[in-house]
């Protein structure tokens, strides 16, 4: 699985009233910037500032896509937006029943950097339970903190206290991604109850064939884009087909090209056999997705190597229209491959040489074109959970991931 790109981050201000010097008060009036902490293992980042130019050197390339996780969004995002230029940057946001739950910052480049909320993330009202989630206890809060800010002397021990926070929120994202393939920014499927009931660990071989829950009802589906980069490309193309019982339904099938923003260029076209005139009059993503999410109902999704391509692009394009999205089940066909043939044991396991290794006729298949790719891969899919059901010891994953809201 690809290492998601997370930084914790926190904003202290300090409020400007000569009378009023307290730490993040969030009454009306005006705040002044005061430290921020950022955090990433993945950037190797750990570094405390009292300089507002600091922030706006997080924003530039070299982190460009990253996830910023923050434990009060509504203010950060307040701050961040009172220090970067207007003339360069803009700011999106996006909201739940009226709670600010994700926040988009764009430059004039196209680069995008994404912020979510903790609390909106996990469901949880405070740190001290998310410090619970990940096993620890959280640091106790300065005492002076409720009265003034820091002096010079004691700030190594608010630089402790704020880092200690910053580390938490950073550990607990990185835990969803980890364990459930996904960070989902809304409130509503984050809550522990219901992350238990998505992910699920099939662990012996009598519980994998098809006259089981939940390999009795799966949608394979696939999706062609005008680029590999979720972040920045857009999908033109998306093809679904059920299996029931280990039956290609192949007169329940889904399909529909998809209008991008921008035009797509040769190479893709003639890559993929999807052109400009294909796509002129299509449904753009956020009259189309809603539909393919219907197609899917509460079936299993599957994809061939969904987890790092289709998955993302999907949530991105949901962030990118502000489509609210629900809660699924997925498992990847190419976890499947892993474990027919031994995850280290062959050279490759894409979607070419599944299909060699099974024998599997082409004939009549337009590859790259997401109906012939979806095809294709659900015969693979019914083909490697044959052959499953013959080991033992096999373990598969059902991962929680997400879809257009209906």
């Amino acid at each position: 699985m690809r290492t998601q790109k997370i930084i914790g981050l926190d904003i202290k201000t300090v409020k400007s009233s000569p009378y009023n010097t307290t730490i993040d008060k969030t009454e009306s009036g005006e705040h002044q910037f005061f430290s921020f902490q950022a955090y990433s293992e993945d950037f190797g980042i750990d570094f405390f500032s009292t300089s507002p130019s600091d922030i706006v050197q997080l924003f530039s390339r070299q982190y460009g896509g990253v996830k910023f996780i923050t434990a009060n969004l509504l203010f950060d995002i307040e701050i961040i937006s009172k220090i970067l230029p207007s003339s360069r940057f803009r700011i999106e946001r996006s909201y739940e029943k009226s709670k600010l739950i994700s926040a988009v910052v764009r430059d004039n480049y196209h680069h995008c950097w994404y912020f979510y909320d903790v609390f909106s993330m996990t469901g949880q009202s405070s740190l001290d339970k998310i410090a619970e989630l990940i096993g620890e206890k959280r640091k106790p809060k300065p005492e002076y903190l409720d009265e003034r800010m820091p002096y010079r002397w004691e700030m190594p021990v608010f630089e402790d206290y704020v880092v200690h926070d910053v580390k938490m929120c950073y550990g607990v994202a990185k835990k969803l991604y980890s364990d459930y393939g996904l960070l989902k920014p809304t409130a509503s499927s984050m809550t522990r109850a219901h992350i238990k009931k998505l992910k699920r660990k099939l662990k012996t071989a009598q519980k994998i064939g098809f006259d089981i829950e939940p390999f009795n009802n799966m949608v394979v589906f696939d999706l062609e884009t005008t680029g590999l980069s979720s972040l920045r490309h857009e999908i033109i193309q998306i093809a679904a087909v059920r299996i029931l019982n280990g039956e290609i339904q192949s007169d329940d099938f889904f399909f529909s090209y998809v209008k991008p923003k921008h035009p797509i260029s040769w190479f893709i076209s003639h890559y993929t056999g999807v052109t400009n005139e294909h796509v002129e009059n299509a449904p753009t993503p956020e009259k189309i997705l809603p539909k393919f999410s219907k197609y899917c109902g509460d079936s299993l999704i599957v994809a061939h190597n969904g987890l790092n391509f289709d998955l993302p692009f999907i949530l991105h394009t949901c962030e990118r229209y502000n489509t609210g999205i629900r809660a699924a089940r997925y498992i990847d066909s190419m976890h499947l491959s892993w474990n027919v043939w031994g995850r280290h044991d062959v050279y490759s396991h894409n979607l070419d040489n599944v299909i060699k290794r099974l024998r599997m006729s082409q004939k009549g298949i337009q590859r790259h074109d997401a109906r012939g790719d979806v095809e294709i891969t659900a015969r693979c899919v019914c083909r490697m959970m044959e052959k499953l059901r013959e080991k033992n010891g096999v373990e598969l994953g059902i991962y929680g991931c997400v879809l257009p809201r209906v």
